[in-house]
């Protein structure tokens, strides 16, 4: 809560106003970029896709939204945080296809930080390990996937199949 005394009122109300309508414009410029870089991808464009997904993640709300969610509890919910969780798998997808599969693995590190229940992001980021020969990473996730979707068939088996040790 915030008291204000009549001659201040003006003053920092109109701050707090400027503020949050700095921020939603912010948000919402985001959200476009966002629709725009998904129009390339599903375009085909991928080299554009490719940096208009960069260009959103370097957008200041965007780049600051998983430290600011660090202190608590990471809630997918808050635009900026989502925006960046979809980012980082999109962009992930677009590195795989062109073979850089590190750094595929990378950025979907970076997702599964922001939401760790996600199951079908786990199996990618498997998946993605196993191509790159990290089994310690790929079984961890394999691991996760089942312990988020204890159904998550495919990744149960993925975990025993690719990660056992060798006799």
């Amino acid at each position: 809560m915030r008291f204000l005394t009549v001659d201040d009122e003006g003053e920092g109300a109109s701050d707090e106003v400027e503020a949050q309508a700095t921020t939603e414009a912010q948000e919402a410029n985001n959200q476009q970029l966002y629709e725009s870089a998904l129009a390339l991808h599903a375009a085909g464009s991928h080299h554009e896709a490719r940096s208009a997904y960069g260009q959103l993640l370097e957008q200041p709300l965007v780049a600051q939204a998983e430290a600011a969610a660090a202190g608590g509890a990471a809630d997918t919910r808050r635009p900026s945080l989502h925006l960046r969780f979809l980012a980082l798998k999109n962009q992930s997808e677009l590195e795989e296809q062109q073979g850089r599969h590190g750094l595929a693995l990378d950025l979907l590190l970076s997702a599964v930080r922001i939401d760790e229940r996600d199951a079908v992001l786990w199996g990618r980021v498997g998946a993605l390990a196993l191509r790159v020969e990290q089994k310690n990473v790929a079984r961890l996730a394999f691991e996760q996937a089942v312990a988020c979707s204890p159904h998550h068939q495919l990744a149960a088996m993925r975990c025993l199949l690719y990660t056992s040790p060798s006799p």
